[in-house]
């Protein structure tokens, strides 16, 4: 892909993974473009994967209202206050969200991603 985000179209993408890390999700949220691709891409029922501090993202785009989430235990008030349930999970997987706490849940993680993908579109998802 060359050129920036906003010379993309969501359409062209079937999912998305937001990383681990503190910083990548922190200064993601606060770049608009970022946080209304990851929004149309919801609305698109496209998978959408969150690991570790990942679920910020999530909350800007205001795609948490209703659904299961986990993340690090951090972000849990954030989450909550946002309208998600939050559990201390290693993954769970709600209404199209793929969510994990940390690496160290890695090899889970990764398992329901692959089981998503096969899946598909997550029709019917709310936010």
């Amino acid at each position: 892909m060359t050129g920036g985000l906003d010379q993309v179209n969501s359409t062209d993408f079937d999912a998305l993974l937001i990383s681990a890390g503190v910083f990548n999700p922190d200064k993601l949220r606060i770049d608009m473009t970022s946080v209304r691709f990851v929004k149309s891409l919801f609305e698109g029922h496209e998978l959408i994967a969150a690991i570790y501090h990942g679920p910020q993202m999530l909350i800007e785009a205001e795609v948490v209202n209703g659904p299961t989430l986990t993340s690090f235990p951090s972000l849990a008030n954030d989450l909550k206050n946002a309208g998600a349930k939050w559990l201390d999970e290693a993954v769970v997987t709600d209404q199209g969200r793929v969510t994990s706490r940390s690496p160290k849940d890695l090899a889970d993680f990764n398992t329901k991603i692959v089981e998503n993908f096969r899946e598909g579109k997550h029709a019917g998802q709310t936010t």
